[in-house]
């Protein structure tokens, strides 16, 4: 890997898991549609990237739901849809990775429920 001269050489890297790593866009829809569809609210793909996409959970139901006691118990839902749906990795990350020739670690930012 040719690094520029003019910048100091890593010693490791950082990946985002969500959406640098795997694609969890469709995942992220099918969770909510899950949830919104248990809570009696028709919730698609339109509304996924214009309500949903890139925006954190507490956000989220806000905006589809306001507010309501129960928020904790739908972000905890929410979190636990996701596991239900395979996620796959962006095309080229695994083998990039592999070149890399650094240690590296996936991390992930997201709040646990």
């Amino acid at each position: 890997m040719n690094w520029p001269s003019h910048l100091p050489v890593p010693r490791a890297v950082l990946f985002d898991l969500d959406g640098v790593v795997v694609d969890s866009s469709p995942a992220h829809a099918a969770a909510w549609t899950a949830l919104f569809a248990e809570e009696g609210v028709p919730f698609g793909p339109k509304e996924y990237e214009r309500i949903a996409a890139g925006r954190p959970r507490e956000a989220v139901i806000r905006a589809v739901l306001g507010d309501r006691p129960d928020h904790d118990r739908l972000m905890a839902r929410k979190a636990a849809l996701m596991h239900d749906v395979p996620l796959s990795t962006i095309p080229g990350t695994l083998p990039f990775l592999d070149a890399l020739d650094l240690p590296y670690a996936i991390v992930e930012a997201s709040r646990a429920p």
